[in-house]
């Protein structure tokens, strides 16, 4: 299954790194994450949307606030691709 983690660093003041959490995680499994980092000053929704039109996920999973959600759902919206939120 192709998973593509969408990562805000800036979320909840930087606490906790996401990135290594789910890289632990998923060591041991079949699966491989793909991780879409957002970045300030960037365009992210449009690197977003190529981003997922290049990967193809089975399921994307946010990993931020408020605005990283919306953002991954309007990217996602007619799409058939399920949205998980951490």
């Amino acid at each position: 299954m192709k998973l593509q983690f969408i990562i805000n660093p800036g979320s909840g003041a930087g606490q906790k790194d996401w990135e290594s959490v789910i890289s632990d995680f998923f060591a041991d499994r079949p699966e491989t994450p793909q991780f879409f980092r957002l970045e300030q000053d960037a365009d992210n929704k449009q690197l977003l949307a190529a981003a997922i039109e290049a990967y193809q996920p089975d399921r994307v999973i946010a990993a931020g606030g408020d605005g990283t959600v919306k953002m991954a759902a309007e990217v996602l919206m007619g799409k058939n691709i399920p949205l998980a939120i951490i």
